[in-house]
């Protein structure tokens, strides 16, 4: 028994110092995930429905579980996306069953954006959404289908889609399938 514990306890001090390795050793470190850069106003959900123009009468189209939101730079969208890709390959190891598709990708991707507000401690919520669409066309990678889930950023150039499973991303005005709904 007393061999057994000590085993356990090497299991536990190999499991602690795995967690806490440095980020270059572990890409799937939080402390790896970068910083936000924050555009310079914050935004409600009123002129987020205004900028995306959902009428209220469609207000189960939208749903917000915060008030206040901050979108980021491009430059940083790019980086964390870039960052999440790295994140994504070493916890998948190329494997992406049913259990774990479109709509895990993008509720991820979603989490761990909004959760990188802690790094420097701001008090309102990134502008990042999760979408459904219609895929009526194949877009950002991924072949035409009936419902697929993606996200949403606001940045300082504008609102962006991007798909979690590629990296890939286009302006919103340029983005051909219909969104069926946004969850901030």
């Amino acid at each position: 028994m007393k061999h057994f514990l000590k085993y356990l306890g090497f299991l536990l001090i190999l499991n602690i110092s795995y967690a806490t390795e440095s980020p270059k050793g572990n890409p799937t470190n939080l402390d790896s995930l970068p910083t936000p850069k924050y555009t310079l106003h914050a935004t409600d959900s009123f002129d987020i429905r205004k900028e995306l123009k959902i009428k209220l009468f469609e207000g189960n189209r939208l749903t917000f579980f915060d008030f206040h939101y901050i979108g980021i730079t491009h430059s940083y969208f790019e980086e964390y996306t870039k960052w999440f890709l790295n994140v994504k390959t070493n916890l998948l190891n190329g494997s992406t069953p049913e259990s774990f598709d479109c709509d895990n990708f993008s509720l991820l991707y979603k989490s761990l954006l909004s959760t990188a507000v802690y790094k420097n401690n701001k008090d309102k919520e990134i502008l990042v959404g999760v979408i459904m669409v219609r895929q009526k066309h194949p877009m950002l990678g991924i072949p035409a289908g009936v419902l697929h889930a993606l996200n949403i950023v606001k940045t300082d150039m504008g609102w962006f889609v991007v798909e979690p499973q590629t990296g890939e991303f286009i302006n919103l005005k340029d983005y051909p399938n219909e969104i069926r709904k946004y969850i901030f």
